[in-house]
């Protein structure tokens, strides 16, 4: 970086603002905000700036090409590079189906900056269903379940997570005996829970085991 370019960067952002603030002109404000990245590509300023704008306009490409190399520059702040990867992920599911698996990518690497986050985890999951790889999402949820047990999180929390695996070994795998085990583990810690029993109706449906049902 030059001092030129600095100099040249905070004349195109000045510019930016007067477009963007004063005389409301979206499309030229983002044209000076892109200039002076161009000439400071970390300009925290006009990264920022660009951030809201595509936001705000609905452009969705611009707005995943910002956010990649927000998330680069974000390398040494986890936190802010978590909540990137976050938004990038959401960024690129709504960019259609061709977008799928590099969202989940980005999800997995959030997860493995800080602590778990069961909100992530779930918006993983369904991720990984979307992209097409729903064993690997019963892989994560069965391992959500197992480390809710052995942390002693609530019975609802173990039980929650144990219905929505078989809702994943049914629907997706085609496994309704996987989704049955899934069901009566859940069951057996709260035999009242109604998606489990009415989970476990569909299962015996597709095994043409009613008479275990019934019993």
């Amino acid at each position: 970086r030059t001092p030129d370019a600095v100099t040249r960067a905070a004349l195109h952002l000045r510019m930016a603002r007067t477009y963007e603030q004063e005389v409301e002109l979206p499309d030229r404000a983002i044209a000076a905000y892109q200039a002076a990245l161009n000439e400071q590509p970390d300009h925290p300023a006009a990264l920022q700036a660009l951030d809201r704008l595509y936001e705000a306009h609905h452009r969705l490409l611009e707005l995943i090409d910002l956010l990649r190399l927000r998330v680069e520059l974000a390398g040494g702040e986890p936190h802010v590079a978590r909540t990137l990867l976050w938004r990038l992920a959401r960024a690129l599911e709504a960019a259609g189906p061709a977008h799928l698996a590099e969202a989940a990518e980005c999800l997995e690497r959030a997860r493995r900056i800080g602590p778990p986050a069961p909100e992530l985890d779930g918006a993983l999951a369904q991720l990984l269903v979307k992209a097409g790889d729903p064993q690997a999402a019963a892989r994560l949820v069965s391992e959500q379940a197992e480390n809710a047990r052995e942390e002693g999180q609530s019975r609802q929390t173990v039980v929650e997570l144990l219905v929505h695996l078989s809702r994943i070994h049914l629907i997706h795998l085609s496994d309704p005996t996987a989704a049955r085990q899934d069901l009566e583990r859940a069951l057996s810690m709260q035999p009242e829970n109604i998606e489990g029993l009415r989970g476990l109706g569909e299962v015996f449906e597709q095994l043409e085991s009613w008479s275990e049902y019934v019993n």
